[in-house]
């Protein structure tokens, strides 16, 4: 490929994404215009793109790589928003390496995005603070640096996502942070020390990145003013003590030239009558929203808790607060190892839509982090973003998605099953998130103490994982791109694993109770150890995606999770064959009662497993 008129500064992103393809075979030349209009095209043997930014740039570039193969042809492109942003969690579980960020932000430059945010807690130095990120694979400041010089040449602005309030209890568990800590994840406010803590991490969080904006955090800070703050100064108003705070962080930022954004949640969860950040008859006082810094920005951020809200929510800023908020949706990646991108595609389709009629002008897609989060799993959700943004449809999606990442699209939108049942038929889409995060609680619960069993013995699942597992082991033989081999090996591995559990509480108490002997020892002697089997390479996939794209913090809490459930199992087989052969007289456990699952409950209960969130 031979290049007309490119800038200079535009070489260093051509090359990265002319590196990720096959490109010696496209013999062509194209010529490049700095306009404003965006157009991509090849006609008479000669290449052209139009555009007025770099990621614009690396957008049609790929465009014009994977459509070159097939002759002649034309695409013009108009973006909706000014911001096309994805926040990153690398705070939770273990963070990408240094190079699978990259990799991450050259998928974003191929979409077209122009901002990447990294949420990142305690995961940067902190001089004379050893034990801010300890063994928690912290990126040192030449790390970050390195990250934000690759995606800035890729057109992308980075901005750090930092916590200034909540949030924070992995650096408030260490006994140093005694003199700053409210509770156990909150900083006592109206402190000069935790103040001057704040300062310390803002410029420490902003000193490798170009960016002068800043997300400060701010949300879901249960309990403030009814912890330390209450024993120092007695009941105050936690409406008055937030304020005086965000504005105090607020100013910080601005002392040193920084723009700061926050989350909007606790505006609203202060806001009567409902005191809830989605509902519709909620007012924000207006001593709240005068008193609100207005160069502070405000994220409205919903997944999709309550569909249906994004119209009255982004008015209620725009009438209440007075400005425009910038909108974060989310992929449901963090609520398990498998995401559910089915009920992420739903949400995302529809607040896009309502974004561009309410004018909003930037959005953000929010990836979250679990203990065994895989994050690409996450990227077809990066790709639709990018497809309603250029070309207000996403009917292309399927062969973007494959062009950019090399995988199957049906295969990854097949892993939503392991939350809903939708090859069943059983549409979860409607339904509540509490509802429909029933795989993670299913996965990690006890199979002797069985908490969710009901669950799943009204609404039998081990028939639906069955026809998954068939899916997936096609998918598998018929793979032919390496790369995603581990990855759809481990979904078969898991939805092996989620057949034989769901047999078990679908079987296990009632052939018990019914003293079905047959059952049982089919249970002990085929089916537990077919489970083990599937977790032991549930494991070993996992494993190997650790290794290759993360650091090894927070392998071990992987690894712990992991082997305490092959223990139970191991167990659950020692027990029942004890039963069967009549040296333990009675499986109590068996004999409690499996009372209904709550909707509401997040987690597994009593079971001590992990929760879902």
């Amino acid at each position: 490929m031979k290049f007309i008129n490119l800038p200079t500064d535009y070489i260093a992103a051509k090359d990265a994404v002319l590196s990720r393809f096959d490109t010696p075979m496209i013999d062509s030349e194209i010529v490049f215009d700095l306009r404003k209009e965006m157009l991509v095209g090849y006609k008479d043997g000669k290449g052209y793109i139009t555009c007025s930014k770099k990621n614009q740039f690396t957008r049609l570039l790929g465009l014009f790589i994977r459509h070159v193969k097939e002759g002649e042809f034309e695409i013009k492109e108009n973006p909706a928003f000014d911001t096309l942003s994805c926040m990153l969690d690398v705070s939770n579980g273990s963070a990408p390496t240094v190079g699978s960020i990259k990799e991450y932000c050259l998928s974003m430059a191929l979409c077209g995005y122009n901002q990447f945010q990294l949420y990142l807690e305690d995961m940067y130095e902190m001089e004379g603070l050893a034990h801010f990120g300890y063994m928690r694979g912290k990126y040192s400041f030449d790390e970050l640096k390195e990250i934000d010089d690759y995606a800035y040449a890729l057109g992308i602005e980075v901005v750090p996502c930092m916590q200034t309030l909540g949030h924070m209890q992995r650096y408030l568990s260490w006994s140093e942070t005694a003199g700053l800590s409210e509770n156990g994840s909150v900083l006592l406010p109206d402190s000069e020390a935790t103040y001057d803590f704040i300062e310390k991490m803002i410029l420490a969080v902003t000193s490798p990145f170009r960016s002068k904006r800043i997300h400060v955090g701010l949300d879901e800070t249960a309990g403030l003013g009814l912890g330390k703050y209450l024993s120092l100064h007695g009941y105050t108003d936690p409406l008055e003590i937030f304020i005086r705070h965000l504005n105090r962080v607020s100013k910080i930022c601005k002392s040193h030239g920084l723009k700061p954004q926050m989350w909007n949640d606790m505006i609203f969860c202060f806001s009567p009558p409902d005191y809830n950040k989605y509902s519709k008859r909620n007012v924000v006082p207006g001593e709240l929203a005068d008193a609100i810094d207005p160069d502070m920005e405000i994220v409205y951020w919903h997944y999709g808790e309550a569909l249906g809200c994004d119209g009255y929510m982004i008015d209620k800023h725009k009438e209440m607060l007075g400005r425009t908020p910038i909108f974060a949706g989310g992929v449901w990646i963090w609520p398990a190892g498998l995401t559910d991108n089915v009920f992420s595609a739903v949400c995302t389709e529809e607040q896009l839509r309502i974004c561009k009629e309410k004018g909003i002008k930037e959005v953000m897609l929010t990836v979250w982090s679990y203990c065994t989060t895989i994050y690409q799993t996450s990227l077809t959700e990066l790709v639709r973003y990018a497809e309603l943004t250029y070309r207000d449809t996403s009917d292309d999606i399927k062969g973007q998605f494959e062009f950019i990442s090399g995988a199957s699209y049906d295969a990854f939108m097949e892993m939503s099953n392991f939350h809903g049942m939708y090859a069943s038929g059983v549409d979860y889409t409607g339904k509540s998130h509490y509802q429909r995060l029933v795989g993670n609680k299913i996965f990690w619960s006890d199979i002797l103490l069985g908490v969710p069993d009901e669950l799943v013995m009204s609404n039998p699942r081990s028939t639906h994982y069955a026809k998954m597992v068939k899916y997936f082991q096609n998918t598998v033989n018929q793979n032919k791109n390496k790369d995603w081999d581990y990855l759809y090996r481990y979904c078969l591995a898991v939805f092996e694993y989620m057949e034989s559990k769901c047999y078990c509480m679908e079987n296990l108490t009632r052939a018990y109770k019914e003293s079905d002997r047959a059952t049982l020892e089919r249970i002990a002697d085929g089916v537990l150890p077919k489970l083990l089997s599937s977790l032991e390479k549930v494991h070993e996939y996992h494993t190997y995606h650790k290794e290759k794209y993360l650091r090894p913090f927070g392998a071990e809490n992987v690894d712990h999770m992991y082997g305490g459930q092959k223990e139970r199992v191991k167990s659950a087989v020692r027990r029942l064959k004890g039963y069967l052969n009549g040296d333990i007289s009675a499986l109590q456990e068996l004999e409690e009662p499996r009372l209904p699952f709550p909707a509401e409950t997040w987690g597994c209960g009593y079971n001590r497993t992990p929760y879902a969130w």
